[in-house]
Formats: structure tokens, C-alpha cells, sequence
């Protein structure tokens, strides 16, 4: 038997289709909440962001926003995103 703890686990959430700040922060919390419903109670050791919101930096903010409040609250250990192009990262910072 594997013990948790000697597990990496990772969880994704793709909100590439939310529309706004407000709605992409919401659509990525609750995507990243089922993926805790999914994986159990403790703290991922990553949720990875798989696509960056179609609506631009103002959804792309709201979907950063959502995984770094999971981050500071201990609920994961450590933040990803994927399929970010330069433009896009830029978004985050």
C-alpha cells in the first residue's frame, strides 16, 4: 500500500471559458473545491490552472486571484498554470 504521504498529488482546473473577474475567480474556486471533494480533505501539493480564461487579463486575474487565495489559506501547496502564452503570464504579474 502507498501511504499519502508519500504521494505528489496534483489537481487541475480548466475555467477557459469563464467571462469575467468575478466569474473566473468563482468558476476556479469551484472547480478547485471538487477537485479537493475528488482527491480528500488535505492539501494538494498543487492545483494547476490547465488554460487561461478566453476573456483576457481581467479573466486571467480573477482565475490567478482564486488559486492564490487557496495557496495562502494552506488548502494547496503550490500554484500552476499551463498552456500560458508570454502575453498571457504577463497577466499574472
Amino acid at each position: 500500500t502507498v501511504r499519502r504521504a508519500d504521494l505528489f498529488l496534483a489537481g487541475t482546473v480548466d475555467t477557459q471559458g469563464c467571462a469575467t473577474l468575478d466569474d473566473c475567480r468563482s468558476a476556479t474556486l469551484a472547480g478547485a473545491h471538487a477537485q479537493f471533494r475528488i482527491l480528500g480533505p488535505e492539501p494538494l501539493e498543487m492545483l494547476m490552472l490547465d488554460y487561461p480564461s478566453s476573456a483576457g487579463c481581467a479573466g486571467i486575474t480573477g482565475q490567478w486571484q482564486a488559486l492564490t487565495a487557496l495557496y495562502r489559506a494552506g488548502k494547496v501547496r503550490s500554484v500552476a498554470v499551463s498552456n500560458f502564452a508570454a502575453a498571457q503570464l504577463s497577466c499574472l504579474f
